[in-house]
């Protein structure tokens, strides 16, 4: 844009010197005043005014006047801002030399000139490349806004939490006595809901306990929440079916799998964010899921009564002695490669996230029921029994898109005899307390 600020002239007298002054107005009419210095005395016609509001910027208009008997006109180019410069708010701003033809009025001599905030080239490009930053700055408020908004939702989870600050466990009593009886334990990275706090005892309940704890053996609600982030898994769960998980975070990475509806993965917190993206640990490796489509929280536990800790203690123990099975090798079974295909899926659904040893135990216990005599004889048979596999109805969706190699691959050594669960026909995630082999979240039985 040309914002050489000017007065064109035509027929004008060389060398006269015209001082301009301009001041800004809300009316958006458009004056300029000129006083004439050593100019000869030649004009007697009244003052030239004009009502620019819709001369727009970059525009050149003509104004035209009398010099005695002698018609003549100046051109004047519109900037960008409007102003209006009357007699109560004349502002010197800049001399000029042009060649303006002098006008004269018996009280005051005036030019009409648009003006205004005329800045130089430089001005210009530096505001088109702040515009461009408001731009810019504005798209980040509306993602920094919704971040924002996520944050202070599970910021606000946190105010009525408490978590134990010790290095084990904390004894939660029947009442606010050191003497009372201990009714269950807040181990470390268990967080509990508060009921009432006092200024010793707090009155939480957390899984199935309900009763007290010393307050000074806690943290409270975002203390508690920076603690639970330092303490605790973060984990992502998967809110639609087919969603994939890449080796990039790009959508152009390749796709190392699918997940389904409701797959936990863990968050890999060690590898650096990357906005709309999740890095999740998949098949002791990292892949990214897009942030769209999984809830990510920070996985914290719950108190455990005395009952439960006695039951998990004699199930920790009949799980050591279960774990003492090796792997062993049995009779092949003779499949089709659709019944293959159909329990590498079956392994992706249950176990897609876990150690291929826990892909090789999912599909081993399928072949256990094959050959159990009490269950379906069947691969398709055993994985489409009606109340078995909550995944089942989504085995079609998985082949369609495609097993995942580490899966089909589990799959045909299940079927060539491999059983790493020591003759298990069920499993669970561990976190059901249920006995039995361990292998990787899940517990076999």
């Amino acid at each position: 844009m040309n914002l050489n600020r000017k007065v064109v002239e035509s027929s004008i007298v060389a060398g006269m010197l015209i001082t301009i002054t301009a001041a800004t107005s809300v009316t958006g009419q458009v004056v300029s005043t000129a006083e004439t210095k050593n100019a000869p005395d030649i004009m007697s016609e009244s003052i030239v005014k004009e009502d620019y509001n819709t001369l727009s910027a970059g525009v050149m208009k003509e104004i035209s006047y009398m010099d005695g008997a002698e018609e003549r006109s100046v051109s004047i180019e519109q900037s960008d801002a409007q102003v209006v410069a009357s007699p109560e708010q004349w502002m010197e701003t800049e001399t000029v030399q042009a060649g303006a033809t002098a006008m004269e009025e018996p009280e005051q001599q005036e030019i009409t000139e648009v003006t205004g905030n005329i800045e130089s080239a430089e001005s210009t490009e530096t505001n088109l490349s702040a515009e461009v930053t408001v731009a810019e700055q504005t798209a980040n408020v509306v993602q920094s806004d919704a971040v924002a908004e996520q944050l202070k939702a599970q910021e606000a989870e946190w105010e009525s939490r408490l978590m134990p600050s010790v290095n084990e466990y904390l004894n939660i009593r029947s009442s606010g006595d050191e003497n009372a009886e201990v009714v269950g334990k807040l181990y470390k990275g268990d967080a509990a809901e508060i009921v009432e706090r006092g200024d010793t005892w707090t009155h939480v309940k957390s899984g199935s306990v309900d009763g007290y704890v010393l307050n000074d053996y806690c943290t409270f609600g975002l203390d508690a929440y920076a603690q639970a982030k330092e303490d605790c898994q973060t984990e992502a769960t998967v809110a639609t079916g087919g969603l994939r998980l890449r080796t990039e975070p790009s959508e152009e990475a390749k796709v190392v799998d699918a997940a389904y509806e409701g797959q936990i993965f863990t968050v890999d917190t060690e590898t650096p964010a990357t906005e709309g993206w999740v890095a999740v640990e998949y098949d002791e490796q990292t892949a990214y899921v897009s942030a769209q489509y999984v809830k990510v929280d920070i996985s914290v536990g719950n108190a455990i009564s005395i009952e439960e800790e006695r039951a998990a203690q004699e199930a920790e123990a009949a799980k050591k002695a279960k774990q003492e099975v090796q792997t062993t090798q049995k009779e092949a079974v003779a499949t089709s490669a659709d019944e293959a295909t159909l329990l590498g899926a079956l392994i992706q659904l249950e176990a897609g996230s876990e150690c291929y040893e826990g892909k090789v135990a999912v599909g081993a216990v399928v072949m256990n029921r094959v050959r159990s005599g009490g269950y379906p004889n069947s691969i398709s048979g055993v994985v489409y029994q009606g109340g078995q596999f909550t995944t089942a109805a989504s085995v079609n969706n998985v082949i369609a898109k495609g097993v995942s190699g580490s899966c089909m691959q589990a799959a045909q050594e299940a079927i060539n005899g491999a059983d790493n669960t020591g003759g298990c026909v069920s499993f669970r995630r561990v976190s059901s307390g249920r006995a039995g082999v361990v292998i990787g979240n899940h517990v076999f039985f």
